[in-house]
This record gives C-alpha cells, sequence and structure tokens, in this order.
C-alpha cells in the first residue's frame, strides 16, 4: 500500500518539460497561410498567424518580470524577433542569448516571479498548442460572435472558434480579434479555459451569439494558391430555412437521416423503392394465390361448395388430385396466411407513401438545391449571373456537391457548361433552320 502511495505522489510531482523552439516550429507550420471563412448571414472574415502573434497567443506578456519581455514592453525589441529567437533556439526557458539583452541581470523565463502565471500558461497554452490542435479549432462548428461588452474579460477578440476538450471537460479557444483602424482581423490569443463555457455565456448567464461556417477556404500566400476548400452545405441549406421549399428538407427527413438531402440521392431512392414495390407486390399477389387456393381446399371438403371450388381450382391450373402439388397445402394455417397478407400490405403502403412524398416533394428540392448553389458561389462572384439551368445540370452530373469545388474551379465548369449548352443552342437552331428551308439543287 505505501509503495503504491509512493508511485501516485512520484506521478504527481513528474514535471513536464517544454521545448519553446518545438513551440515555434509547431507556429512556423501556420505561417504562409490565409484562412477565409464565409458564416451564415454572409458574414465574411480573413485572417493570417503571423509571425507578431506568436508572443501574445502563448502569454509570454503575462510575465512582466522577464527581460525579453520587457523590453518588448517597451518597443525595444519587435515581436517578429522575439518569434524569430525562440525559432532559431537564442531565447529558450532556462536561456537567453546576452547579446539580446541589455540588462546585467538577464531574468529568463522559467526564472520569472510570476511561476503561478506561468504554470498557467504552461497548462493552458504549450500543452495544447500544436498545428493540428489549431486546425482542429479552426475547422470547429459553431464559431461564438463574440461581443466583448456582454463578458468579463478584457480580450480583444470579434470571433471565438472553440472546441470541447473531453479529457479537461473544458473549451479549447482560439480568439480572432478585428483592427477597425486597418478593417482586418488578427490571430488574438489562444488558451483552455479555466471555467467551464467563461466566453460562451454573457454576464447575466445568457448565450454569446454563435454563427456556423458556410465555406472555409486556405490559401498559400507565396504562391497564392488554395490548398483547402470546403463547404457546409448543411450550414448553406439552413440559410433557406424560412423559405417554402425549404419544407422539402424537413419532410424527407422523416426516411431520410442527413441535414442536407440531395436530390440525385432521392432519385436513386425512388428507383430502389420501385424495385421493392414490385417485390411486395409480386409477394402479395403470391400470399393472395395461396389464400385463395387453401379457402377453395377447404369449400371442396364441402359438398355444397365441392363441385364449384373443384372448377374455381381448375382454373388455377390446381389439381385436387395432384399429391405433390396438393402436399405443401396440408400443413398451411390460412390464419398465417392472412397474417402474412396483411403485414406485406401494410409494408406496400408505406412504401407508396414514401414513394408519394419522394416525388411531391423532389420540385421543391430541386429549387432548394439551385438555390444554395447559387448563394454560396454568387458571394465569390457577384458580377456572374448565374443561370438555374446551368446550376441544375451540373447538379445533376454530380459536379458541385460531391466535388466541393474551390471558387475558381467552379467558374471554370459553369462557363463550359454555358459554352457547351449555347453550342448545343446554336446546333439545334441551325437543324430546324435547314429542315424548314431546304436547299434544293439547281441545274
Amino acid at each position: 500500500m505505501k509503495k503504491k502511495y509512493e508511485k501516485v505522489v512520484a506521478s504527481r510531482k513528474e514535471k513536464v518539460f517544454y521545448n519553446l523552439q518545438e513551440l515555434a516550429k509547431e507556429y512556423e507550420k501556420l505561417l504562409n497561410k490565409k484562412f477565409c471563412y464565409i458564416f451564415q448571414e454572409k458574414k465574411i472574415i480573413e485572417f493570417k498567424f503571423k509571425r507578431e502573434n506568436f508572443y501574445h497567443l502563448l502569454g509570454f506578456h503575462k510575465l512582466g518580470d522577464v527581460s525579453v519581455v520587457k523590453m518588448i514592453e517597451k518597443s525595444q525589441m519587435k515581436k517578429e524577433d522575439f518569434y524569430l529567437y525562440v525559432l532559431n533556439g537564442a531565447i529558450t526557458l532556462d536561456t537567453t542569448d546576452t547579446n539580446l539583452v541589455t540588462d546585467t541581470n538577464i531574468v529568463s523565463i522559467s526564472e520569472t516571479e510570476m511561476q503561478s502565471v506561468l504554470g498557467e500558461i504552461k497548462a493552458n497554452r504549450f500543452a495544447h498548442f500544436s498545428e493540428q490542435n489549431v486546425l482542429d479549432l479552426l475547422s470547429s462548428d459553431p464559431v461564438i460572435d463574440f461581443e466583448k461588452s456582454e463578458c468579463d474579460t478584457l480580450i480583444d477578440a470579434d470571433k471565438i472558434f472553440f472546441k470541447f476538450n473531453q479529457k479537461k471537460r473544458r473549451n479549447l479557444d482560439l480568439f480572432i480579434g478585428y483592427n477597425k483602424k486597418k478593417c482586418e482581423h488578427f490571430v488574438s490569443t489562444f488558451f483552455l479555459e479555466v471555467e467551464e463555457d467563461k466566453f460562451l455565456q454573457t454576464k447575466n448567464g445568457d448565450f454569446q451569439p454563435t454563427l456556423n461556417i458556410l465555406s472555409r477556404c486556405i490559401i498559400n500566400t507565396q504562391n497564392n494558391k488554395v490548398e483547402n476548400f470546403e463547404i457546409r452545405w448543411e450550414n448553406v441549406r439552413r440559410e433557406f430555412i424560412h423559405e417554402k421549399f425549404f419544407h422539402a428538407q424537413d419532410r424527407l427527413k422523416t426516411w431520410i437521416n442527413s441535414n442536407h438531402i440531395e436530390v440525385n440521392f432521392v432519385k436513386q431512392e425512388i428507383v430502389e423503392q420501385q424495385k421493392i414495390i414490385v417485390q411486395y407486390t409480386k409477394q402479395i399477389e403470391n400470399l393472395n394465390n395461396k389464400k385463395q387456393i387453401l379457402e377453395l381446399i377447404q369449400q371442396s371438403n364441402k359438398e355444397e361448395t365441392k363441385e364449384t371450388a373443384v372448377l374455381e381450382l381448375m382454373d388455377l391450373d390446381f389439381d385436387l388430385e395432384d399429391e405433390v402439388q396438393v402436399a405443401p397445402y396440408l400443413n398451411m394455417d390460412i390464419r398465417d396466411i392472412k397474417a402474412e397478407l396483411q403485414k406485406f400490405t401494410n409494408k406496400l403502403m408505406a412504401v407508396q407513401n414514401k414513394m408519394k412524398k419522394y416525388i411531391q416533394y423532389l420540385p421543391d428540392l430541386m429549387a432548394l438545391e439551385i438555390k444554395e448553389v447559387i448563394y454560396l458561389y454568387q458571394i465569390y462572384f457577384p458580377s456572374l449571373d448565374m443561370d438555374p439551368i446551368i446550376i441544375r445540370k451540373m447538379l445533376d452530373d454530380k459536379i458541385v456537391y460531391g466535388n466541393c469545388l474551390a471558387p475558381v474551379e467552379f467558374e471554370k465548369m459553369y462557363l463550359t457548361y454555358q459554352y457547351n449548352i449555347l453550342q448545343q443552342e446554336v446546333a439545334a437552331t441551325t437543324e430546324q433552320a435547314t429542315t424548314d428551308h431546304p436547299s434544293s439543287d439547281q441545274d
């Protein structure tokens, strides 16, 4: 028991050592990327991770007695340079290159008198910071549309990306601020909340408004190429929740468990349901036939109905004298046949009702798809007058949803479809003109 206790105590005393240079290398992976978001109601933000953001993001500004921190706060060292010094190993937790500091008594980060603050920074920032954790945060949905005045905080933020940490039972947050003078968003800070839902709740106990992500684009700023592009079509669709044709999504969800039901899937379902209807119809016909034969066999055992029963059985190509033909019916219970018949009749009615609803709501669903595609891509191309017929053709050909086309790719595909349709119309007009006015050979 004593040894077990000693092991527990020892494990609790184990220190976690953090390498600032490794944290800087993780941060480096986020540089040269521009993150572009379209939220619900067409709210747009763009931001980049800059070298100077590293200092505040990981909480170094809180250690006011550290030599390099004092220099930064006095504008004697740039935040960008601080990051580069950490990246090349000139500044670590335990050491600071003497050439960087004019003070004779250099206070390193680990030597700060604010050990409790440093401990909190380590536990709530260093321990959770990595490129992957940040990217996961930047993919989380929804995002807090943050109102600073409604929350007891000094953090300058406009949006908060948050994700619940199962182990710690608190949210991991990435704060995005907004510079009104420059009219641009910036990366503010990052940490694991000390209190649960600290920034999701307001001072009076209400909740901050949240925004769903409609689309996200990550652009490499060095070559201006799209590294990642995604559209949350289920969120785009909810932009039309108050429109009449949105009821197609709600009604069809009774049978199709999806927040974004696609026309092509419903059409496929209709084909499959038609096959099931054929199967059930055949099964019902077969059971009705068995039921009729059993009833006639019972009637043939009665003198007053025997003759009529035998004749009707003959019409059904059933011979009472044929033992092989009769044998399967000897152990049949007509009650079981009736129960089975009722079961398949109910199944058939359910499938037919489903089919009826599929067909009923398909036109509205088709209109809904066209609306949401135009709605999203029109943000990227406000001057492009999109033709619903072309969009419908692209949807039918499974061009849009499956491939999640980046804006440039979408425009290229749209113009290709537009050109092809125009060519087809020209060809059809020419053919019609030739038919109406056939040329005649002149002698």
